[in-house]
């Protein structure tokens, strides 16, 4: 029994279970995967090291906590509040109980999130960026597991500092996603890559906005600034957020290489209610990809990359249009798959389903129309924000259509 107990650091409560009713069976199997877990085989480091990692990952593994946490509802969002006229009416009271309930909403998903990292397989698991990730998401759990009921302004104040510390670990989400991309591709099925990755992403979505909703709200509350970076904001600036994001996305390219942005923007008869941060990293991620296309195809002087928008009552639709030579038809379809492996330019890009995901999440959508030997147009559509929109925080699961 010790011998099975001390080898099961790679695998899940069910599989232990499995291997204690049918040890004879079982026994070679756990101690090789045991034993690549502490690292006896290919590794370099110390045997100290090696026991204080397996000793880490057992921990984790079979701290019930998660599951206790993961099986758990989180309490509904209040729609009203997510809403800048309404957040000018709160008091510290009502900052003290949306922390408190925001405490309990963040154990659960964080928890979710490591439950879904447990049972990924064993080859999946053990790769350094995904170790990276679920330690990430287990420090910050304990953090908030640490934390004593929010009461007070100065339990809140508390609380706030960790929110600041969780928006700047969420950062780190999607390049480790995107680093452990390989090899979630090669052990899973294109299904179940797709459903990992779109949970991550709309996990971390649903986490980042609700934080930084609360340090927005304890601000204004506070008197301390009327910040909507990260929050709802109910007049974007579309046309800055785009010129800010190509900049962002392309500020690898130099300037002779870099394809001119030409934005058509005319002035708007509604004013478009959505997240800022939101319109910035899906317009990045699409303008780079059509960028790194052009300049692919086009070595020297570039043609422009041609953005206009189309304004609609409930959405708006961002078009954007490239001579980059277009993408054969059977490849459309895949382009927004997160399981595609590594290669060629587009299958080696993320931010096309991640940007997807970013706009199905609030009821958008993005799509890709090829123009043979011509170019490609991105239609990037964004729903005005409503409270029927934001129905979506409460769950941290989508399903994509194609």
């Amino acid at each position: 029994v010790d011998f099975v107990f001390f080898f099961s650091c790679s695998l899940s409560r069910i599989q232990l279970q499995e291997c204690y009713s049918n040890k004879e069976t079982k026994r070679e199997k756990m101690s090789w995967r045991g034993l690549s877990v502490l690292g006896l085989f290919g590794r370099q480091r110390g045997v100290g090291w090696r026991r204080q990692e397996a000793a880490r990952q057992f921990a984790s593994f079979y701290d019930r906590s998660f599951l206790e946490y993961a099986k758990k509802d989180p309490p509904p969002v209040r729609f009203e509040r997510l809403f800048h006229a309404d957040m000018a009416k709160r008091s510290i009271e009502d900052v003290v109980e949306n922390a408190r309930t925001l405490r309990y909403t963040l154990l659960i998903r964080l928890a979710r999130r490591i439950v879904a990292v447990h049972q990924l397989p064993y080859a999946v698991g053990v790769v350094e960026p995904m170790q990276k990730l679920h330690d990430l998401f287990v420090s910050t759990f304990h953090a908030f597991l640490r934390t004593p009921d929010i009461r007070t302004d100065t339990d809140e104040a508390r609380f706030a500092a960790l929110l600041v510390d969780l928006l700047g670990k969420t950062k780190l989400v999607l390049p480790l996603m995107t680093e452990a991309h390989p090899a979630l591709a090669t052990a899973l099925p294109t299904s179940k890559v797709n459903e990992f990755l779109t949970t991550m992403v709309v996990s971390r979505i649903s986490r980042r906005m609700l934080a930084a909703h609360h340090l927005a709200l304890r601000r204004l509350v506070l008197g301390e600034g009327e910040s909507t970076f990260g929050t709802i904001q109910p007049d974007c600036n579309l046309r800055l957020v785009a010129e800010h994001a190509y900049r962002s996305g392309t500020a690898h390219l130099s300037t002779a290489t870099r394809p001119q942005l030409l934005l058509e923007s005319p002035p708007r008869s509604h004013p478009l209610c959505y997240v800022p941060s939101h319109l910035h990293l899906m317009l990045r991620e699409l303008l780079a990809w059509s960028a790194l296309r052009v300049v692919a195809r086009h070595a020297h002087n570039p043609p422009p990359i041609e953005v206009s928008v189309y304004e609609g009552t409930d959405s708006t639709t961002v078009k954007i249009a490239d001579r980059s030579g277009g993408i054969p038809a059977d490849q459309i379809a895949t382009l927004f798959d997160f399981s595609l492996p590594d290669g060629t330019l587009e299958k080696s890009h993320l931010g096309l389903p991640i940007s997807k995901t970013y706009a199905a999440y609030f009821g958008g959508s993005c799509r890709i129309q090829s123009l043979p030997e011509h170019g490609c147009e991105i239609f990037l559509t964004v729903k005005h924000l409503t409270a029927s929109c934001l129905a979506a925080l409460n769950s941290d699961t989508l399903t994509l259509t194609p």
